[in-house]
């Protein structure tokens, strides 16, 4: 069965904006967890697939988000353009949440199939190689890097709140560190990473339009193993290109929740990506281990802020994340 954090009900009169209501056969729901995500058939055998945003994301948020991916649209073929309503506008409102309408992609989910590292590595790197051309028509979008994010207290969790609930449930933890040396871990993790990334925005690393959520389940690939859709542009912002590549090792080159990092194979997805982007600066390749750290701290945290509200719980999961953020502190090798 599959579940949504925000339930919602969709017939085929909340596609009118882009369908007629006659032509659609079947809806059903898609894998997804924040945003209600539907499967949209036609009569005519066409797929579409309908998202529609937590509530919380209104169309100030979505809007960029749908400008990004509909210029790289026009550039790559594996990634594809939001549909416009019949009236030309770029979403509409679902049971007062903000939804869009895009193309189905048939193929394999990532999740399913067995990427190569190689072709995920060309994959962003192709990506990136056109990113940089897009920012002249991108220039009305203000995006806030994750340089300027205060890692004490986020929109998407707080520090105060991940110590009070690890002191309440470290026993469920099975990593050797004690709840004190973990809880300092964490303050100082946070305290420092500010200071870390400031440091970074004088050195100039290229900036472009990113996708902010490359991993498995958002590639689509065909029976030969080639990606033919990059999909889900709901975290794409404009930021240090080296955010979308460190989230790809951290996600392709790690067992699950980031455990048993390979160094190897993230060496060979560097390699995979320079054949299609620029090759990466002294700064960059520095860079990069501090950068999937801050993403795997930002990941684990947000993962205690969704158990402590009580809309999931997985603590073999949030064990496997603890004990990844542990083990990623001493990336040198790569």
């Amino acid at each position: 069965m599959i579940e949504h954090k925000f339930p919602l009900d969709v017939d085929a009169e909340d596609l009118s904006p882009w369908l007629s209501p006659a032509d659609v056969a079947a809806i059903s729901p898609l894998p997804g967890w924040h945003n209600s995500i539907f499967r949209v058939n036609k009569r005519s055998g066409e797929s579409f697939v309908l998202r529609v945003h937590i509530p919380d994301e209104g169309p100030g948020f979505v809007e960029p988000t749908l400008q990004i991916a509909a210029a790289y649209a026009q550039r790559l073929p594996f990634v594809h353009a939001p549909i416009p309503t019949r009236d030309g506008e770029a979403w509409k409102l679902v049971s007062d949440r903000t939804a869009t309408l895009w193309p189905y992609v048939h193929g394999r989910n990532g999740d399913d199939a067995a990427l190569d590292g190689a072709v995920v590595g060309r994959c962003l790197g192709e990506l990136h190689s056109v990113g940089s051309s897009l920012l002249p028509e991108l220039t009305d979008i203000e995006s806030r890097p994750w340089s300027e994010m205060d890692w004490r207290a986020s929109s998407r969790w707080s520090l105060e709140q991940a110590e009070h609930f690890l002191t309440s449930n470290w026993w469920r933890f099975k990593v050797s560190t004690s709840l004190t040396e973990g809880l300092e871990f964490l303050r100082t993790a946070c305290g420092s990473m500010p200071t870390a990334l400031r440091e970074l925005d004088s050195s100039h690393m290229p900036t472009l339009p990113l996708h902010g959520d490359f991993y498995p389940h958002n590639l689509i690939v065909d029976a030969t193993g080639q990606v033919i859709g990059l999909v889900d542009w709901d975290e794409s912002r404009i930021d240090w290109r080296l955010w979308d590549l460190a989230n790809a090792l951290l996600e392709f080159c790690a067992g699950p929740a980031g455990m048993n990092f390979d160094s190897a194979c993230a060496r060979n997805l560097i390699a995979s990506y320079e054949t299609a982007a620029p090759a990466l600066s002294a700064t960059e390749r520095n860079s990069l281990p501090l950068l999937i750290r801050a993403r795997k701290l930002d990941e684990f945290l947000y993962g205690i802020a969704e158990t402590y509200s009580g809309a999931v719980e997985d603590w073999d999961y949030l064990d496997s994340s603890l004990t990844g953020l542990l083990q990623v502190q001493d990336l040198s090798s790569i």
